[in-house]
């Protein structure tokens, strides 16, 4: 006999940390009365914008066959604009299957669930999404044109950002293995994953990275041919959600890399079918439905794509995940030499060896991209390829802002960081960088540099610019163009994020000296 068990869960994580706001709340049990085929949507269910996600748990007994491998979904329609969401089961062992739901909008969804067994197909009910309380909360991160934006405060904001992921195998990953990390190693340890986000964001970052690779099948596993199974593992995707949850609730997020390299056997292609075949499939599916309702991770392919896989299978994967997920998702592949990002991608990415003129190589790349954002992800680790000392990531960073907002990978990558002794990042030249973007970054600053002589300018329009400039002692600004006055301030990027306040200025060509010679940004508007 198969039996039928529905409880609707509202989970929030408790997190320690430093350095950081967010919130925190404990988890709370909503339990719902099961509605039955045929019979109206029971008791209401309320919930808030982007988190915590809701969830619900379903029991089926004896079944046969493997149970990753049933599909069934639930449809989520929002009763105002007849919006959709569709979300998937995943099998969370035992007898029981889950389901998960994220508001997108606040009002009234009705959802039911569909399946070709009985016990999963039919069951309706109701949720009430409401706008969330914390003014600091944040939804999906998405493209818009060729900006990364996210979801946020209410329910049809959007705000600008540049994704910089943080890496440190020093603290956390085995060099001795090119810095894989492992699952109980990091990220099913609570404290340690608060460090790592605490170490990103002390060095100026919103981000971490992870390498999954075949711990998505066995956890600590990362090669194909060690693996000693093809289904999910549970404890593998418990300790990612967790992860991905302190993430979000810091306002951050977490990039991960669902493969790695052929090398070292970091790839589907030992799988049953290999590449986008049966095993992968699978596992693209679970974490479409477990981890697609939750906001605070993107997901790029994998590293050195030229050597096992090609532009037609990422594709694939891109178009599979995107219509598994159901919620926005970042998803990318890096082209390098006879690899090419694929046009699907939601972000573009390049293995760019960049190593001087970041800004105008950073405009080719926005050119190539074709209205999509560009996310460096050669990973720019403390002196690799020679280059990345403190002076070049700060005005690398700076660069990648100026010419419209490109992402990048940074941190403590073996073998050049420990080759190069410990390294010495200034966090607070870092900090200064995050702390002025997250105050003057907007949607809509374009570059625009015939404003200036030896200025880099970011423009909105006539109202908002940002004018950047190295080893400045003079910088000329040329606002002809505004009507009335508008505030100006100016920061020494190499310094802690404290403004000098230039006072108002009013339509025609402006010569500032600074007060020493240094890298200086300034900010004129509102």
């Amino acid at each position: 006999m198969e039996l039928f068990r529905i409880t609707a869960l509202l989970f929030s994580v408790a997190v320690a940390t430093t350095g950081c706001e967010y919130t925190t709340g404990e988890p709370s049990i909503f339990v719902g009365q099961p509605v039955l085929p045929g019979e109206e949507p029971g008791n209401l269910i309320q919930g808030v914008l982007w988190e915590p996600y809701l969830e619900w748990s379903l029991t089926l007994d004896n079944y046969e066959g493997n149970p990753f491998d049933l599909p069934a979904r639930t449809v989520f329609t929002h009763s105002e604009t007849g919006e959709q969401i569709t979300t998937w089961m995943f099998y969370d062992g035992g007898d029981i299957w889950k389901f998960r739901f994220t508001g997108t909008k606040i009002g009234l969804w009705t959802f039911e669930s569909f399946s070709e067994v009985d016990s999963l197909n039919g069951y309706k009910g109701s949720v009430i999404i409401e706008s969330n309380p914390d003014m600091k909360s944040r939804g999906f991160s998405m493209a818009n044109g060729n900006k990364f934006v996210r979801q946020g405060p209410a329910q049809d904001d959007f705000e600008p950002f540049i994704p910089n992921a943080w890496l440190n195998y020093r603290e956390w990953g085995n060099q001795s293995r090119d810095g894989w990390t492992s699952i109980s190693q990091t990220f099913a340890d609570s404290s340690m994953v608060g460090a790592f986000l605490d170490d990103a964001y002390a060095h100026g970052m919103n981000g971490i990275q992870a390498i999954i690779a075949n711990q998505w099948f066995t956890k600590d596993v990362a090669t194909w041919n060690d693996i000693d199974n093809e289904n999910p593992d549970p404890e593998t995707f418990y300790a990612l959600e967790k992860a991905i949850l302190q993430a979000h609730r810091r306002g951050m997020f977490i990039h991960i890399w669902a493969w790695g390299d052929e090398q070292r056997q970091w790839t589907p292609t030992g799988l049953t079918g290999g590449i986008n075949g049966e095993a992968d499939r699978r596992i693209q599916r679970y974490i479409a439905a477990r981890l697609g309702p939750l906001p605070g991770w993107s997901m790029g392919f994998g590293f050195d794509l030229n050597e096992w896989t090609n532009t037609d299978e990422v594709t694939d994967w891109v178009d599979y995940m995107q219509e598994k997920a159901g919620w926005p998702r970042l998803l990318g592949a890096r082209g390098e030499r006879n690899f090419t990002t694929p046009s699907n991608a939601t972000y573009y990415s390049h293995d760019q060896r960049l190593t001087d003129n970041f800004y105008q190589g950073s405009l080719k790349l926005l050119n190539d991209a074709e209205n999509r954002p560009v996310w460096l992800t050669r990973r720019f680790g403390w002196m690799r390829d020679n280059v990345w000392d403190m002076t070049t990531s700060r005005r690398a960073l700076w660069q990648f802002a100026m010419a419209g907002g490109i992402g990048a990978i940074w941190g403590h990558y073996p073998p050049a960081s420990s080759a190069s002794g410990e390294g010495n990042y200034q966090k607070e030249q870092l900090s200064t960088y995050r702390d002025f973007w997250k105050d003057h970054l907007l949607l809509d600053l374009e570059p625009d540099n015939d404003l200036s002589e030896g200025a880099l300018v970011l423009r909105r329009q006539m109202s908002h610019f940002i004018f950047y400039q190295e080893d400045a002692g003079n910088i000329h600004m040329d606002l002809s163009a505004i009507e009335g006055s508008f505030p100006a301030v100016a920061v020494d990027t190499k310094g802690s994020n404290k403004e000098i306040d230039l006072g108002n200025l009013t339509p025609g060509v402006h010569n500032w000296n600074p007060p020493y010679q240094s890298d200086w940004v300034i900010s004129i508007g509102y």
